[in-house]
């Protein structure tokens, strides 16, 4: 009997002790993992996003190694993901601590989803409009390399853009040459190769007419001009060239000159040379800037759909996969899109008071269910108290009934 109040005491404390770590452990269960519908779909945004923009990454690094432009296009996309990451991410979207904090919480994950819905209907009509575009390009590149034998639309653009760079490069050269008096129109002209040099290079033989040199006739022009770097004797020669091709001097050779004197002073032209001369530059001039303006038409047209062309062309499997990626694209970004726009809607009407809050009132049941448990566990304690101190009463009762009194 001695030891019963003792016994029943620690079993109390033990019984509490058990309360306690049930209730420390349902605490921590609840407290880190949060299981309502808002936040299994922030949950499932954000590794939406996690996952997209990983894969958008390697794309990117595939498609630039293969020379395709169609990664520039997904931008406005990368921006919905990046945001959605951002946003349904952290302490503001599916974990972290809650505890005092979770009306906070619910606060931020509204107010993100709000600024979502907002860029999303300014983002995605961009998007969508412009990966219509791709699709649309990558089926009509596909055409356009069997219409023109294996060469893609990429290969044509830059062959057209080097000729129209050398098409104005021979105009700028034959202007110089008018600029600057190195046409070959006169029939006696000479041009000095080096400055202090004894040799010229002429368009008639200087030997035959003046005696006072030493001329050779070139059979290849190629050799003076690689022979001598001298610019204004290149396009001198070059003139003479083509003079010649078309027919207009057809009797023009061209002879390497070696003089005491400087027979360049015998360059004079006659006023039937100098407007023929001028008759040929207008006319060929005007022919250069056609041609210029007749290509940059043509490079115009592809650079309205600049980024959906490619380099090269591709099998039908390839092209294929481009547009499945494509179309996948444009479903995963426009489920995101939906997710966003339902959750910004419905948090819009929970705050006007014109739909269920339910995830406030989950978090007011685990805050009911929590405290209905402290609750619980007091009562527990104070019964238990009220029992120790019965106990002890009576105790102290019985050793006072059995107690010898002392008669005198």
């Amino acid at each position: 009997m001695d030891k019963s109040p003792h016994c029943n005491c620690q079993c109390h404390n033990q019984s509490n002790a058990g309360h306690h770590h049930h209730h420390h452990h349902f605490s921590k269960k609840h407290i880190h993992f949060r299981k309502t519908l808002l936040s299994q779909t922030y949950f499932l945004l954000f590794i939406i996003s996690v996952v997209i923009i990983i894969a958008s990454i390697i794309a990117n690094i595939i498609f630039i190694y293969k020379k395709i432009y169609i990664p520039r296009i997904f931008f406005p996309g990368i921006i919905i993901y990046i945001v959605s990451f951002i946003c349904a991410g952290g302490s503001a979207g599916s974990y972290g601590p809650a505890h005092n904090t979770e009306p906070e919480l619910i606060v931020m994950r509204r107010c993100t989803s709000i600024v979502m819905l907002i860029l999303c209907i300014v983002i995605f009509p961009m998007f969508l409009s412009q990966n219509i575009n791709v699709y649309s390009s990558i089926k009509s590149s596909k055409a356009f390399c069997e219409e023109n034998n294996g060469k893609a639309k990429g290969e044509i653009y830059s062959e057209l853009f080097n000729e129209k760079e050398k098409i104005i490069s021979l105009r700028d050269n034959f202007n110089h040459k008018f600029k600057n008096g190195l046409t070959c129109f006169e029939s006696q002209k000479c041009i000095k190769s080096i400055s202090s040099s004894k040799i010229f290079v002429c368009n008639y033989n200087h030997e035959e007419k003046y005696n006072t040199s030493k001329c050779n006739k070139v059979f290849e022009t190629d050799q003076i001009v690689n022979t001598f770097d001298n610019a204004n004797m290149a396009h001198f020669v070059t003139s003479c060239m083509d003079l010649k091709k078309e027919k207009i001097r057809p009797e023009l050779d061209i002879y390497k000159c070696i003089s005491s004197n400087n027979i360049c002073n015998n360059n004079i032209a006659t006023d039937a040379e100098e407007k023929e001369i001028k008759n040929y530059h207008k006319k060929n001039d005007k022919i250069y800037e056609e041609k210029i303006l007749d290509l940059q038409k043509k490079i115009d047209n592809f650079d309205e759909d600049l980024y959906s062309y490619e380099e090269e062309c591709h099998s039908n499997l390839v092209f294929g996969i481009y547009l499945f990626l494509i179309i996948l694209l444009i479903l995963v970004t426009l489920g995101l899109v939906i997710g966003w726009v339902v959750i910004g809607i419905s948090n819009i009407l929970k705050h006007f008071g014109l739909m269920e809050d339910s995830e406030m009132k989950y978090y007011q049941e685990k805050l009911k269910r929590m405290n209905n448990i402290y609750n619980e566990i007091n009562a527990q304690k104070d019964n238990a108290n009220i029992q120790n101190n019965q106990n002890t009463i009576n105790y102290q009762d019985n050793t006072d009934e059995t107690t010898p009194i002392n008669v005198k």
